[in-house]
């Protein structure tokens, strides 16, 4: 796919970033494409627009092209959706936190070979910091990567950093996951206290979650056809668009 650097958003920030294997590219239209280098699909997401429906769509650009819309929801209905949880999911997400988050100590985190590192830099200017960017694009750089994340962190590294969350690695495992989260929680009177989470934990709590608000969500998902008509019923009340469905990306 070829990206076309003057459809991308044009104030602050960059309208493309590059992770090298995989490019986020936001447009000006209220879409998000993630592409994958080498590959002719990319996927699409629409976040409303005119039609007001927040729609998914995979397009592949190859030799035989082909669009396929993969559903959406009305973003009216997310609101609906929302307003209906409310009611329990703040006693839910307490029940959650109590679950899953435990008081612990930094020694004994040691002692069962844990160790500490830095988490993902806060929000976008903290993450542009690990690349380097040019006009509209934002280019990862792999090296900035390493050296953030290089080396566990001791304690009194922990204790002078203002960051709040860092990831646990259980020392000589191979994980695509970090073990664990740790909190540092500083009171008042300069003491820290640490709690953390496994992440193993946290998945299984948050899949009984998502059993429990499953049917509330699927009420509301818009199938394939479903997404296709609210969109041609906006464009019948608004003539003067004369996109077609294939450029929603």
């Amino acid at each position: 796919m070829t990206i076309d650097s003057s459809s991308t958003r044009t104030a602050g920030e960059p309208g493309i970033l590059d992770f090298g294997p995989v490019v986020l590219i936001f447009t000006r239209d209220e879409k998000v494409i993630v592409q994958v280098k080498g590959e002719s699909k990319h996927l699409t997401i629409h976040l409303g627009g005119r039609s007001g429906v927040l729609d998914a769509h995979l397009t592949d650009g190859g030799e035989h092209p082909s669009h396929r819309t993969l559903g959406g929801l009305r973003l009216t209905d997310l609101g609906a959706a929302l307003e209906q949880a409310q009611p329990t999911l703040e006693r839910i997400l307490e029940r959650l936190i109590r679950r899953t988050i435990r008081r612990v100590r930094f020694g004994w985190l040691r002692h069962q070979g844990l160790l500490a590192f830095r988490t993902w830099p806060s929000g976008p200017e903290g993450l542009y910091e690990l690349g380097h960017r040019r006009g509209r694009r934002w280019r990862v750089d792999l090296d900035l990567v390493s050296r953030h994340f290089a080396g566990p962190l001791t304690r009194l590294e922990v204790e002078a950093s203002t960051t709040v969350a860092y990831f646990l690695i259980r020392r000589g495992a191979v994980s695509d996951l970090p073990y664990g989260i740790l909190f540092k929680l500083p009171f008042p009177d300069g003491s820290v206290h640490y709690c953390w989470v496994k992440t193993s934990r946290m998945l299984a709590e948050i899949e009984k979650l998502w059993i429990g608000y499953r049917p509330l969500v699927e009420k509301y998902l818009l199938t394939p056809d479903e997404v296709l008509s609210a969109i041609d019923a906006t464009r019948v009340a608004q003539p003067d668009d004369t996109r077609t469905t294939a450029s929603r990306g």
